[in-house]
C-alpha cells in the first residue's frame, strides 16, 4: 500500500480501477469522475482516457468521447515514440502490439461515432487507420511469437474489413438514391 501511495502512476491506476468498478455497476458519472482524477495524476494513462471515452459514450455524449479517443491516440503515439527513441532499452514487441491494438480500438470506436452521425468519409478514414493499427499490432505480436494475440489482431482486421464493406455499400446506395432523386427532379421540371 505504501508503494501505491508514493507513486503517482500507481495512484492513477488505482483511480482507474475505481472507475472501472463504477462503470461495471453502470454508475458512469462516478466512473467519469474517477477517470478524470486518474488522468490528473498521470496524463499518459491510456486506460483512463479510453475508459473515459467509453463512459461518455454510454451517457450519449459523443463529443467528449471523440475528444477522449483522440487523447488515447496521442498517448499511444507518445508511448511508441518513447519506445522507438530508446529502442535498445524499451523495445518490447508485446507492449508495442498492445499499444497499436488500443489505438485501433479507439479509432474503431471513433469510426462508429462518425458513422452514427452520417459522417461517412470520416468513418471510413478511421476504419482504415484502425485496420492499419491492428495490422501493426499483428506484426509486433508475430515478432514476440505471441500466437494468442496474433489471432485477436487478425480477427480485429477482419471485423474492420466487414464494417468497411457494410459502410461502403450504404454509401453507394445513398449516393445512388440521391442521384435518382436529382434525376427525377430534373425530369419533372422538363
Amino acid at each position: 500500500k505504501s508503494k501505491i501511495e508514493n507513486n503517482e502512476n500507481n495512484l492513477s491506476m488505482a483511480k482507474t480501477l475505481d472507475g472501472l468498478k463504477a462503470f461495471k455497476s453502470k454508475d458512469y458519472k462516478k466512473g467519469i469522475k474517477c477517470y478524470k482524477e486518474a488522468i490528473s495524476l498521470d496524463e499518459n494513462n491510456m486506460e483512463a482516457y479510453a475508459s473515459l471515452a467509453l463512459a461518455y459514450k454510454k451517457l450519449g455524449d459523443e463529443t467528449h468521447s471523440l475528444d477522449d479517443y483522440e487523447n488515447v491516440l496521442k498517448t499511444v503515439n507518445a508511448c511508441n515514440a518513447q519506445m522507438n527513441k530508446n529502442r535498445n532499452l524499451l523495445h518490447d514487441p508485446d507492449v508495442k502490439a498492445a499499444t497499436y491494438y488500443n489505438a485501433g480500438l479507439a479509432r474503431e470506436e471513433m469510426a462508429k461515432l462518425y458513422e452514427k452521425s452520417n459522417k461517412t468519409n470520416e468513418a471510413i478514414e478511421c476504419y482504415n487507420k484502425a485496420k492499419s493499427n491492428f495490422s501493426t499490432a499483428y506484426e509486433n505480436a508475430k515478432e514476440a511469437e505471441n500466437t494468442d494475440r496474433m489471432d485477436v489482431y487478425k480477427d480485429s482486421q477482419k471485423r474492420i474489413d466487414d464494417a468497411l464493406k457494410v459502410l461502403k455499400a450504404k454509401d453507394i446506395k445513398k449516393k445512388t438514391n440521391s442521384f435518382k432523386t436529382g434525376k427525377n427532379k430534373v425530369s419533372n421540371k422538363s
